[in-house]
């Protein structure tokens, strides 16, 4: 909804659709990465009735992060690339799970989730530099707006 909403003033504003599609999916990117930030800090809490919200948040972060991902990898670069390029990000997800089996490891040293959580939150924290970029990059098609 947000993806489409944006996509569609930023087309009434006079941009060029591929330049829209890049914000729209920053956007959506965006609020994908805070739902998984916000998980992440919740679930630092021992608050029996903020873990429903945890709970909402890491599902909304689940169901919407790769159909995003697709989007912008279609929309950047040709498709003839797409497979090989959606392929990397689920390597990329292969590495991130092996990284949380070390974290859970330095928290059992310290009996304390917390650290583990607040090291989620810090990897978390790193997914905002894909949306920036695809902002960046749509910076770029300026010259390619509609007159």
């Amino acid at each position: 909804i947000v993806f489409d909403f944006v996509r569609k003033k930023r087309t009434a504003a006079g941009a060029c659709l591929k330049e829209c599609t890049l914000q729209s999916i920053a956007v959506a990117l965006s609020i994908t990465t805070s739902m998984a930030l916000l998980a992440s800090l919740f679930a630092s809490f021992k608050v029996e009735g903020l873990q429903y919200i945890t709970f909402f948040c890491q599902l909304t972060f689940r169901a919407s992060l790769y159909g995003n991902n697709a989007t912008a990898l279609m929309g950047l670069y040709p498709r003839k690339h797409f497979a090989k390029l959606y392929g990397i990000t689920f390597v990329l997800t292969i590495i991130h799970t092996l990284c949380i089996d070390l974290i859970i490891e330095i928290a059992q040293h310290d009996d304390s989730w917390d650290l583990v959580f607040k090291l989620f939150t810090i990897l978390i924290a790193v997914g905002y530099s894909y949306p920036a970029y695809l902002i960046y990059k749509s910076f770029g098609l300026k010259k390619y707006r509609s007159k």
